[in-house]
C-alpha cells in the first residue's frame, strides 16, 4: 500500500505553477468553469498503475499557453501543448512518490468531454488567476488503493 498525501500533490503542483507560469496556485476552489473545459491526462504504469488528470477552464488553458509561449495570440495546438506540458510535469512529480519502476505516458489533452472510467483517489480543487484548476489522481477500478488520502 502506497501513501500519496494531498498536501504533497499540492506542493508539487505549486512548484510547477510558480516555475513555469510565474504565479501561485491557491487551495481555494474557484467557481464552476462553465461549459468550456480542458482535461490533460498522463498514465503511470509499472509497480503502481494510475492516472494523473489536470482539469481547467478554457480561459485558464489559453492564459497558461499565452504565458508559456509568450504570445497573446495562441493557437489551439499551443493551448493543448501547454496543458499537456503542465500535466506531464505534475504527473512526473507525483510518479516520483510512487513505487518504481514506473513509466509516464505521453500526455493526452482533450476539450469538452469528461471521462472517468477510473476510481478517484484524490481530488484537489484549486484556483489560479481566478480560474478553477482541478488535480486528480485516479486508479483503475478494482486496483489496490493508496493509503493516506
Amino acid at each position: 500500500v502506497v501513501s500519496v498525501p494531498s498536501e504533497q500533490m499540492f506542493e508539487y503542483a505549486q512548484t510547477v505553477w510558480t516555475t513555469i507560469l510565474g504565479v501561485p496556485l491557491s487551495a481555494s476552489p474557484s467557481p464552476d468553469p462553465g461549459a468550456e473545459r480542458f482535461h490533460g491526462r498522463v498514465h503511470i504504469s509499472g509497480a503502481w498503475e494510475g492516472t494523473v488528470v489536470l482539469e481547467c477552464s478554457g480561459a485558464f488553458a489559453r492564459w497558461a499557453a499565452s504565458r508559456m509561449f509568450e504570445s497573446n495570440d495562441t493557437t489551439f495546438d499551443e493551448v493543448r501543448d501547454a496543458l499537456g506540458e503542465l500535466t506531464n510535469m505534475v504527473g512526473g512529480n507525483i510518479k516520483a512518490l510512487l513505487p518504481g519502476p514506473s513509466r509516464l505516458s505521453i500526455p493526452e489533452v482533450a476539450s469538452g468531454e469528461k471521462v472517468e472510467e477510473e476510481r478517484v483517489l484524490h481530488v484537489l480543487e484549486l484556483d489560479c488567476q481566478g480560474e478553477p484548476v482541478v488535480l486528480k489522481l485516479l486508479a483503475p477500478k478494482g486496483s489496490v488503493s493508496l493509503e493516506g488520502k
